[in-house]
Protein backbone atom coordinates (compact mmCIF):
# COMPACT_ATOMS: atom_id res chain seq x y z
CA UNK A 1 0.00 0.00 0.00
CA UNK A 2 3.03 2.36 0.92
CA UNK A 3 4.24 1.75 -2.76
CA UNK A 4 1.12 2.45 -4.25
CA UNK A 5 0.56 5.63 -2.53
CA UNK A 6 4.20 6.88 -3.18
CA UNK A 7 3.38 6.26 -6.52
CA UNK A 8 -0.30 7.82 -6.73
CA UNK A 9 2.00 11.38 -7.74
CA UNK A 10 2.17 10.12 -11.22
CA UNK A 11 -1.44 11.33 -12.65
CA UNK A 12 -0.70 14.62 -11.28
CA UNK A 13 2.82 15.57 -12.68
CA UNK A 14 1.74 13.46 -16.31
CA UNK A 15 -1.06 16.09 -16.61
CA UNK A 16 1.68 18.51 -15.90
CA UNK A 17 4.07 17.48 -18.41
CA UNK A 18 1.19 16.99 -20.98
CA UNK A 19 -0.18 20.75 -20.53
CA UNK A 20 3.72 22.02 -20.08
CA UNK A 21 2.75 24.16 -16.85
CA UNK A 22 1.06 23.83 -13.46
CA UNK A 23 -1.67 25.36 -12.68
CA UNK A 24 -1.65 28.59 -10.40
CA UNK A 25 -3.28 26.87 -7.49
CA UNK A 26 -1.26 23.28 -7.75
CA UNK A 27 1.14 23.00 -4.44
CA UNK A 28 4.39 21.07 -4.46
CA UNK A 29 3.64 20.12 -0.45
CA UNK A 30 2.67 16.85 -0.76
CA UNK A 31 5.97 16.17 -2.66
CA UNK A 32 7.68 18.12 -0.36
CA UNK A 33 6.36 15.95 2.51
CA UNK A 34 6.75 12.78 0.52
CA UNK A 35 10.96 13.03 0.61
CA UNK A 36 11.07 14.60 4.20
CA UNK A 37 8.68 11.85 5.55
CA UNK A 38 10.73 9.33 3.54
CA UNK A 39 13.86 10.68 4.49
CA UNK A 40 12.59 10.75 8.75
CA UNK A 41 11.19 6.89 8.06
CA UNK A 42 14.97 5.91 6.75
CA UNK A 43 16.66 7.39 9.53
CA UNK A 44 14.14 5.41 11.37
CA UNK A 45 14.74 2.02 9.77
CA UNK A 46 18.62 2.60 10.17
CA UNK A 47 18.14 2.95 13.94
CA UNK A 48 15.99 -0.25 14.46
CA UNK A 49 17.65 -2.17 11.79
CA UNK A 50 14.74 -2.84 9.78
CA UNK A 51 16.26 -2.89 6.35
CA UNK A 52 12.41 -3.17 4.71
CA UNK A 53 11.14 0.29 6.14
CA UNK A 54 14.51 1.60 4.56
CA UNK A 55 14.17 0.43 1.23
CA UNK A 56 10.72 1.42 0.73
CA UNK A 57 10.92 5.03 1.85
CA UNK A 58 14.10 5.31 0.01
CA UNK A 59 11.72 5.01 -3.35
CA UNK A 60 9.72 7.47 -1.50
CA UNK A 61 12.75 9.70 -1.49
CA UNK A 62 13.60 9.27 -5.00
CA UNK A 63 10.43 9.64 -6.56
CA UNK A 64 9.41 12.37 -4.10
CA UNK A 65 12.89 14.33 -5.71
CA UNK A 66 11.76 13.27 -9.58
CA UNK A 67 7.95 14.88 -8.60
CA UNK A 68 9.30 18.03 -7.40
CA UNK A 69 11.91 18.35 -10.19
CA UNK A 70 9.29 18.20 -12.89
CA UNK A 71 7.15 20.57 -10.60
CA UNK A 72 10.01 22.92 -10.87
CA UNK A 73 10.34 22.73 -14.35
CA UNK A 74 6.98 24.15 -15.11
CA UNK A 75 6.23 25.92 -12.66
CA UNK A 76 5.49 29.89 -12.23
CA UNK A 77 7.63 32.15 -10.55
CA UNK A 78 5.79 32.21 -7.38
CA UNK A 79 5.87 28.42 -7.15
CA UNK A 80 9.89 28.47 -7.86
CA UNK A 81 9.94 30.62 -4.41
CA UNK A 82 7.63 28.41 -2.57
CA UNK A 83 9.89 25.74 -3.81
CA UNK A 84 13.24 27.18 -2.48
CA UNK A 85 12.12 28.25 0.61
CA UNK A 86 10.57 24.53 0.82
CA UNK A 87 13.90 22.86 0.69
CA UNK A 88 15.99 25.20 2.46
CA UNK A 89 13.40 24.03 5.44
CA UNK A 90 13.68 20.28 4.17
CA UNK A 91 17.72 20.50 3.82
CA UNK A 92 17.95 22.42 7.35
CA UNK A 93 15.71 19.13 8.87
CA UNK A 94 17.66 16.52 7.10
CA UNK A 95 20.82 17.52 8.69
CA UNK A 96 19.85 18.44 12.01
CA UNK A 97 18.98 14.82 12.06
CA UNK A 98 22.10 13.39 10.38
CA UNK A 99 23.55 15.12 12.97
CA UNK A 100 21.30 13.68 15.55
CA UNK A 101 21.96 9.93 14.26
CA UNK A 102 25.87 10.95 14.44
CA UNK A 103 25.15 11.91 18.22
CA UNK A 104 24.04 8.30 18.79
CA UNK A 105 26.86 7.31 20.86
CA UNK A 106 26.63 10.07 23.21
CA UNK A 107 23.15 9.00 24.78
CA UNK A 108 20.76 5.96 24.65
CA UNK A 109 19.47 4.81 21.46
CA UNK A 110 16.05 4.97 23.29
CA UNK A 111 16.37 8.55 23.47
CA UNK A 112 16.53 8.42 19.77
CA UNK A 113 13.88 6.23 18.99
CA UNK A 114 11.40 8.28 20.73
CA UNK A 115 12.65 11.76 19.02
CA UNK A 116 12.67 10.29 15.25
CA UNK A 117 9.62 8.13 15.87
CA UNK A 118 7.96 11.53 17.30
CA UNK A 119 8.73 13.33 13.88
CA UNK A 120 7.93 10.36 11.74
CA UNK A 121 4.37 10.68 13.39
CA UNK A 122 4.29 14.32 12.68
CA UNK A 123 4.68 14.45 9.29
CA UNK A 124 3.26 11.12 8.59
CA UNK A 125 -0.20 12.91 9.70
CA UNK A 126 1.02 16.21 7.58
CA UNK A 127 2.32 14.21 4.64
CA UNK A 128 -1.76 12.41 4.65
CA UNK A 129 -3.16 16.06 4.63
CA UNK A 130 -1.15 18.04 2.41
CA UNK A 131 -3.15 17.88 -0.44
CA UNK A 132 -5.80 20.24 1.71
CA UNK A 133 -3.08 22.66 1.00
CA UNK A 134 -5.31 23.58 -1.96
CA UNK A 135 -8.63 23.56 0.29
CA UNK A 136 -9.16 27.49 -0.36
CA UNK A 137 -9.28 27.06 -4.03
CA UNK A 138 -11.14 24.01 -4.57
CA UNK A 139 -13.94 25.80 -2.07
CA UNK A 140 -13.67 29.45 -3.91
CA UNK A 141 -14.01 28.11 -7.49
CA UNK A 142 -16.23 25.01 -6.87
CA UNK A 143 -13.98 22.80 -8.70
CA UNK A 144 -12.13 19.66 -7.23
CA UNK A 145 -9.62 19.31 -10.34
CA UNK A 146 -7.04 21.23 -7.55
CA UNK A 147 -6.86 17.89 -5.48
CA UNK A 148 -5.00 14.78 -6.58
CA UNK A 149 -7.45 12.40 -6.74
CA UNK A 150 -5.13 9.19 -7.07
CA UNK A 151 -3.21 10.59 -3.76
CA UNK A 152 -6.77 11.44 -1.99
CA UNK A 153 -7.81 7.84 -2.63
CA UNK A 154 -4.61 5.53 -2.08
CA UNK A 155 -4.03 8.36 1.26
CA UNK A 156 -7.49 7.02 2.23
CA UNK A 157 -7.09 3.38 1.76
CA UNK A 158 -3.78 3.11 3.81
CA UNK A 159 -5.02 5.20 6.44
CA UNK A 160 -7.72 3.23 7.22
CA UNK A 161 -5.15 -0.05 7.09
CA UNK A 162 -3.04 1.42 9.48
CA UNK A 163 -5.93 2.44 12.12
CA UNK A 164 -6.98 -1.07 11.81
CA UNK A 165 -3.79 -2.14 12.28
CA UNK A 166 -2.97 0.41 15.35
CA UNK A 167 -6.42 -0.66 16.47
CA UNK A 168 -5.26 -4.52 16.61
CA UNK A 169 -1.75 -4.23 18.51
CA UNK A 170 -3.26 -1.47 20.50
CA UNK A 171 -0.65 0.38 19.01
CA UNK A 172 -1.17 4.26 20.08
CA UNK A 173 1.34 5.80 17.81
CA UNK A 174 -0.06 3.94 15.13
CA UNK A 175 -3.44 4.60 15.58
CA UNK A 176 -3.61 8.20 16.59
CA UNK A 177 -1.34 9.41 13.74
CA UNK A 178 -3.05 7.41 11.04
CA UNK A 179 -6.24 8.33 12.56
CA UNK A 180 -5.64 11.99 12.44
CA UNK A 181 -4.58 11.33 8.68
CA UNK A 182 -7.98 9.44 7.99
CA UNK A 183 -10.05 12.19 9.06
CA UNK A 184 -8.09 14.40 6.93
CA UNK A 185 -8.37 12.01 4.32
CA UNK A 186 -12.17 12.35 4.25
CA UNK A 187 -12.56 15.78 4.32
CA UNK A 188 -10.58 15.32 0.81
CA UNK A 189 -12.73 12.67 0.09
CA UNK A 190 -15.69 14.71 1.05
CA UNK A 191 -14.37 17.70 -1.33
CA UNK A 192 -13.76 15.49 -4.73
CA UNK A 193 -17.21 14.04 -3.99
CA UNK A 194 -19.01 17.60 -3.42
CA UNK A 195 -17.34 19.51 -6.41
CA UNK A 196 -16.54 18.01 -9.92
CA UNK A 197 -13.23 17.56 -11.44
CA UNK A 198 -14.09 20.55 -14.16
CA UNK A 199 -14.03 24.02 -13.14
CA UNK A 200 -17.06 25.96 -13.32
CA UNK A 201 -17.44 28.88 -15.64
CA UNK A 202 -18.92 31.75 -15.81
CA UNK A 203 -21.45 30.32 -17.89
CA UNK A 204 -21.89 27.05 -16.09
CA UNK A 205 -22.80 29.22 -13.07
CA UNK A 206 -24.92 31.37 -14.45
CA UNK A 207 -27.25 28.26 -16.07
CA UNK A 208 -26.74 27.03 -12.42
CA UNK A 209 -28.57 30.08 -11.29
CA UNK A 210 -31.55 30.42 -13.56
Amino acid sequence: LNVIYQCSGFPTILHIIRNEATDPHESCFVFVMLIVNGYLECAYGVITNQVSIFLCDALSIVLGILYLFIFHVYSNAEQRQQIKRAIECTLFLMIAVFVLLLMDYNAPTALYLDIIGALCVLSGIVLMISPLAVIKAVIEDQTAEYLPAMTVVTTFITAVAWVLYGAHHKDMVVLSANGIGLIGAMVEIGLLLTYPMTPQHDGQKSISIL
